[in-house]
């Protein structure tokens, strides 16, 4: 598995581990590079090394002093300077950590797009403005229960949508008086959407830090309306 393009970090606190250096040497042989991450500088590991990373540890956390923990932790804390220094210089992105690491929850959220939690057109309420009123439209939001209406005068073209949160503060402004509005007054012709291609994780964020925090959200490609995307779904993923 090995090759000359491979470099190897090699852990030994002494630096004098039989089953460690007695590798060393066909590693060598390979011309893959050795990083020794010891507390011993003059030890036999790091003088076969390459590059030696020195981290002294002055007495372990066992009361004994024998137990390997202080060094373990100071071990795992250089590697993970290390991981983190590469990704910097690679400018590695969460698309290349999805890339790499496609199964386990995190691989998932890191590689879906909204196309793939997005609840399609189809199943969407998605209703003509000329056509629709108020009282029907709070019937259509219970119907539907997706916390969102999509208005169209020209279909699949985004007119303006109507939300859950939207008819809240109506009933709080206006009371019964509510059943009087114009839809085409209260709808919201300007909302936050969003394109399928996007990353998921990034429609997360973008949902949760706006203010108010979006439940749902249109999902436009071109201008036309391909379907809805909710909190709910991206939550059962991140």
């Amino acid at each position: 598995m090995l090759t000359c393009d491979d470099v190897v970090v090699a852990l030994g606190k002494s630096g004098e581990s039989e089953e460690l250096n007695n590798l060393i040497p066909a590693i060598k042989r390979l011309n893959a590079k050795v990083i020794a991450i010891t507390s011993k500088k003059n030890s036999t590991l790091a003088q076969q090394a390459d590059i030696v990373l020195h981290t002294p540890v002055v007495k372990e956390a066992c009361p004994l002093d024998l137990a390997p923990t202080v060094s373990t932790t100071l071990a795992l804390a250089v590697g993970d300077a290390l991981a983190v220094t590469l990704m910097k210089v690679k400018n590695f992105q969460p698309e290349d950590f999805a890339k790499y690491h496609p199964g386990g929850k995190l691989g998932k959220r890191l590689s879906l797009r909204v196309a793939d939690l997005m609840i399609p057109k189809e199943k969407c309420p998605i209703l003509n403005l000329e056509k629709a009123s108020i009282e029907q439209s709070i019937a259509d939001l219970g119907t539907y229960g997706l916390g969102i209406l999509i208005f169209c005068e020209k279909a699949p073209k985004l007119t303006g949508i109507l939300t859950d949160g939207d008819i809240r503060r109506l009933l709080n402004r206006h009371r019964a008086e509510i059943f009087d509005l114009s839809l085409e007054k209260v709808i919201n012709r300007n909302p936050v959407t969003i394109e399928p291609e996007m990353m998921a994780v990034k429609a997360l964020d973008l949902m949760e830090s706006h203010q108010p925090p979006l439940n749902v959200v249109p999902v436009l490609k071109n201008g036309d309306v391909v379907g809805v995307l909710r909190l709910h779904e991206l939550l059962s993923v991140s």
